[in-house]
């Protein structure tokens, strides 16, 4: 298993590798980081640079700004050209989000 680590309130990008073999010709492609709430990113909002083994995901530092310290699972679901639905491994499986040092100044 492969864990990635964001900082609360600041953004991190991950390239994330699966195995969604048509995940190219997809129509959306959601990946979904099971906090308390839930971050969503989708095509053109955080996943980017798809290719047939891997992806790019960035969180913002806005969308963990107020999620708890913790380690949570992560998945994807694609919707093919075709219209199913497919569910697929990707690496990072879960992330960690932490704590961050940093006070927000004015």
């Amino acid at each position: 298993m492969k864990t990635g680590t964001i900082w609360q309130g600041t953004d991190k990008t991950f390239n994330v590798v699966h195995d969604y073999s048509d995940l190219p010709s997809a129509t959306e492609v959601e990946v979904y980081i099971d906090s308390k709430p839930q971050i969503i990113k989708t095509l053109g909002d955080g996943v980017t640079g798809v290719s047939a083994t891997s992806y790019t995901l960035t969180v913002a530092g806005e969308d963990t700004e107020n999620i708890e310290s913790g380690e949570y699972r992560i998945q994807a679901r694609i919707t093919t050209s075709t219209g199913s639905r497919v569910f697929g491994r990707i690496l990072p499986d879960k992330v960690r989000i932490r704590d961050s040092v940093f006070t927000p100044t004015e």
